[in-house]
């Protein structure tokens, strides 16, 4: 696989190479294509196939999201050069070549599950919402600099909290982890996905930043980005609150992507220093 940096977009970016509606970012893009590589990842496939599904319920959502998605995968093969972040459960996430219209296909035997989850996530968030119905908590905790779990007790209850969870205990011994670091979590992509999962959670649920009930689906997408962009080098994005609790989290398992602005990413050196 290739040594070059890779360089994850959050797929509002994506979307906007799609449309060509933002065209500093794409003439970034093609500047840099030559010598970084911008791999996708399933949840780059899940929030192309929602708008379609939401619109065309219909007995074949396979081939409706092939069909009218047709133009997006393609742009996204083309800007990837096919470069995909696979998950492996029990190994680490890894990069492989892959046409997104293979990947898409395996993310809609799943579809069903995620109007369920999305319910569960939406319940999750209004929860958190009536501890703090002036969002007095909130202004307070998310006025803290981003290594706060590192520096307050608060690091110590997340810690608690991924001893104590069922399933981040079972895929540490799994992947004979007993620390929640990087990069011991990352030889698992289980251990990876949960840990994160409750990171972000627990940010909610102390109201760092919180999201609104009705971003719920939307939160979950960039809980999932975060997850795959902990494997890459760069991880980019145009959302300030997304950024600032991505930022939160990998300070405080260690991970080393580097978290950067939409401004930021325009703004990069050329060529990028090595990262491996």
């Amino acid at each position: 696989m290739s040594s070059k940096n890779k360089i994850y977009l959050d797929y509002n970016l994506v979307a906007y190479y799609f449309d060509k509606s933002n065209i500093p970012l794409c003439e970034k893009i093609d500047l840099m294509k030559g010598y970084c590589d911008f791999p996708y990842s399933p949840a780059h496939l899940e929030e192309i196939a929602v708008p379609i599904m939401q619109n065309h319920k219909d007995k074949k959502p396979l081939d409706s999201v092939l069909t009218l998605g047709s133009e997006k995968l393609n742009s996204l093969s083309e800007l990837t050069n096919n470069l995909a972040l696979a998950p492996q459960r029990e190994k680490c996430t890894t990069f492989i070549r892959e046409n997104p219209i293979e990947c898409i296909k395996r993310v809609m035997i799943n579809y069903d599950l995620n109007e369920n989850i999305e319910i569960m996530e939406e319940a999750f968030l209004q929860k958190c919402k009536d501890l703090d119905p002036t969002g007095k908590i909130a202004n307070r905790i998310s006025n803290l600099p981003i290594n706060f779990l590192n520096e307050t007790h608060y690091g110590k209850d997340l810690e608690l909290k991924l001893h104590f969870d069922l399933l981040a205990a079972i895929s540490a011994r799994k992947a004979r982890v007993t620390e929640f670091r990087w990069p011991y979590i990352s030889t698992s992509h289980q251990l990876l996905e949960r840990t994160l999962e409750m990171a972000f959670n627990f940010l909610e649920e102390i109201r760092y930043k919180p999201e609104k009930v009705s971003k719920s689906r939307s939160r979950m997408h960039d809980v999932t980005h975060a997850i795959y962009a902990a494997s890459t080098d760069y991880l980019v994005s145009g959302d300030d609150r997304f950024l600032s609790k991505t930022k939160v989290v990998y300070k405080y398992f260690g991970i080393e992507t580097n978290v950067i602005s939409l401004d930021e990413f325009l703004n990069l050196k050329h060529p990028l220093p090595n990262m491996h």
